[in-house]
C-alpha cells in the first residue's frame, strides 16, 4: 500500500507544480498585457501628434502646389535634371501637382518650343509673375514670391540658401 500512496503523492506534487507554472504564466501574461496597454496609451498621443504634423505639412505643400498653378507660375525642367528632381522632392507627394513644363524633346509631354520661346537655358527655371528665376528654391521662398501664406511654424526643409542656390544644369 505504501507504493500506492507514494504514486498518489507524486501525482499531487506534479499537479501542484503544473498549477504553479500555469499561475506564473497567467501572471506573466497579465503583466505583459498591462505593459502593452501602458506602452500603447503613452505612445499613442505622440504617434497621433506626429501624424497630424505630417498631415499639416503635406497639406501645406499640396495647397502651395495648387496655388502656384492657379497663379500662373511654372517650373521649366528636364526629366534627367537632378536639380529638378530635388525641387520636386521638396513638395513631397504634391510634386505631381506642381505646374511643370518638360523642356527636353525626349521627355514626356515635352514642350520644347515653349521652352525655347521663353528663353529657358538652365533647369529648373521658375516663371513667377513674368520673372524668371533659375535654381532650386525653398518652399517658403516660392510661397513668398507668389504671396502665399508662409509655411507652418517649425517647418523643416533643406536650406538651399537665400538665393535659391542648388546649382543648375545647362539646357541642351
Amino acid at each position: 500500500m505504501s507504493v500506492g500512496w507514494a504514486a498518489i503523492a507524486m501525482e499531487i506534487r506534479t499537479e501542484h507544480a503544473s498549477r504553479q507554472q500555469n499561475s506564473r504564466l497567467t501572471l506573466t501574461g497579465r503583466l505583459s498585457r498591462h505593459l502593452w496597454t501602458l506602452t500603447l496609451s503613452l505612445s499613442l498621443p505622440l504617434l497621433l501628434t506626429a501624424c497630424s504634423e505630417l498631415s499639416e505639412t503635406a497639406r501645406y505643400r499640396q495647397d502651395l502646389a495648387i496655388h502656384l498653378s492657379v497663379s500662373g507660375a511654372k517650373m521649366y525642367g528636364a526629366y534627367w535634371c537632378p536639380h529638378c528632381a530635388t525641387q520636386k522632392t521638396l513638395f513631397g507627394q504634391a510634386a505631381d501637382q506642381i505646374p511643370y513644363v518638360e523642356c527636353d524633346p525626349e521627355g514626356e509631354n515635352s514642350q520644347t518650343a515653349l521652352c525655347q520661346q521663353k528663353g529657358i537655358t538652365a533647369y529648373p527655371t521658375w516663371e513667377i509673375n513674368g520673372e524668371f528665376r533659375q535654381g532650386v528654391h525653398p518652399i517658403g521662398k516660392l510661397a513668398d514670391l507668389t504671396e502665399f501664406p508662409p509655411p507652418p511654424p517649425g517647418w523643416f526643409e533643406q536650406d538651399w540658401g537665400n538665393d535659391g542656390g542648388g546649382g543648375m544644369s545647362d539646357a541642351q
